[in-house]
């Protein structure tokens, strides 16, 4: 994973980026999608242990990739030895490192609590399971998809605040549930949340990490995502058990909304600080001239 975003980040420029990277997320949902399905039809079909050959899939196409890749890469001069990183090279990366973690996180215990709260609502059925499933993988990838062209529509600011705004509007449909189609509101709503904020945090991150830095921020921005996920149950069952499984969501809904609030007032502050920037750099350049 790391490599193949560090790979999209060096082939296509700011512009073409946006609209790349919304296509990989939805691509790694459909594949995502594709594998539960296939691995059941081979578990009914050929036993447990055949599952495992799908993986021979992945390894031929990343052959194929590497092939393809060193064939483009032409005769390009080698590069001289890299320098060490310094660590304050990886602060402008901090705030998206932060956001996936978070992000991840809060999407990991909605997904993982929501059974609990259907159950208690006394909807439960595996019908109604597979659907919030199928609805949130379908609007994450729907959200992924659009990521390019509503970028370039309305900009990152307008986007972060539409991607939050959605996200909280997921977590109010859960705290209301009651009913299947409310929660299977919810999970769309997180899923397209997800799908918007998700290649929007990677394409900020692209954005303004400097280039010797950008493999490391990169693999940290891709560990503390799955950390994130891993860490949610964990964390999130105590929650739960203190303040009782009805409050759970709309205290989750809060929580999701300070988050976006802090994020949002970080990006507005960088956005603020490279405006100076180029305010100073203007000037300067036409006194030159």
């Amino acid at each position: 994973m790391v490599a193949g975003g560090l790979v999209l980040g060096e082939l296509y420029s700011d512009d073409e980026r946006a609209g790349i990277l919304g296509y990989a997320t939805a691509g790694g949902g459909v594949t995502a999608m594709a594998s539960v399905w296939i691995s059941g039809w081979i578990l009914d079909v050929a036993g447990w242990r055949d599952v495992f050959w799908q993986f021979t899939v992945g390894g031929v196409l990343a052959l194929l990739v590497g092939l393809a890749l060193k064939r483009s890469a032409g005769q390009a001069p080698e590069s001289a030895a890299a320098a060490p990183v310094r660590l304050s090279s990886l602060a402008p990366a901090a705030p998206y490192v932060a956001g996936a973690a978070l992000l991840m996180f809060l999407a990991a215990s909605s997904s993982t609590q929501a059974p609990l709260s259907i159950k208690a609502a006394g909807v439960y059925s595996n019908g109604l399971m597979a659907n919030l499933f199928a609805a949130q993988s379908l609007f994450t990838m729907v959200g992924s998809l659009s990521y390019g062209r509503v970028q370039g529509a309305i900009g990152r600011l307008p986007l972060a605040l539409v991607g939050c705004l959605v996200l909280v509007a997921g977590c109010v449909f859960y705290a209301i549930g009651g009913s299947g189609p409310l929660y299977i509101a919810g999970a769309s709503a997180l899923g397209l949340g997800t799908g918007a904020v998700l290649p929007l945090l990677t394409d900020g991150l692209f954005a303004r990490t400097p280039s010797a830095a950008l493999g490391y921020a990169f693999g940290l921005f891709t560990s503390v995502s799955f950390m994130g996920g891993f860490a949610s149950p964990f964390l999130m069952s105590p929650v739960r058990e203190s303040v009782g499984l009805p409050r759970f969501f709309p205290v989750l809904a809060v929580i999701t909304a300070l988050v976006c609030a802090a994020f949002l007032l970080t990006a507005v502050r960088q956005s603020s600080q490279r405006r100076r920037a180029e305010l100073t750099v203007a000037p300067a350049l036409g006194a030159g001239e």
